[in-house]
């Protein structure tokens, strides 16, 4: 994102939230989240509004700009993120393979099941 873009997209939030646009302001942004894409960031800064009452910050535009990003390429919300990543860890599948079927109770319980075994074997062989 360019300056100038940092600068409308906070000029846009200084609508609702009355802040005061700086340069400094604009050089903060830009080193915290100045890597987004500005049409991303725009998106994410309608969401926020759309869905928090909290005073927008940095943080907020990022998080939501990952959010899409993980739902384009088909991954879990951010809600789940965590189990997800857990359930990735713990059981080796693929990421791609494990969001294809993320919402498949049967099929995470089949995959965690075999995952449970297989560290058990491994702990008797260790322990032998």
């Amino acid at each position: 994102m360019r300056d100038s873009e940092m600068a409308k997209l906070l000029a846009v939030a200084a609508t609702v939230d009355n802040r005061i646009v700086t340069r400094e302001m604009v050089g903060g942004w830009m080193g915290a989240i100045g890597h987004l894409d500005y049409e991303a960031s725009v998106r994410a800064l309608h969401e926020h509004r759309r869905s928090s009452t909290e005073y927008l910050q940095p943080a907020h535009i990022a998080a939501l700009v990952r959010d899409e990003a993980w739902s384009e390429r088909g991954l879990p919300p951010a809600a789940e993120r965590e189990a997800f990543e857990a359930f990735v860890s713990f059981t080796g599948e693929l990421r791609d393979v494990a969001a294809a079927h993320w919402n498949d109770p049967e099929w995470r319980a089949e995959r965690l099941d075999r995952a449970r075994h297989e560290h058990h074997e491994r702990a008797i062989e260790g322990s032998a």
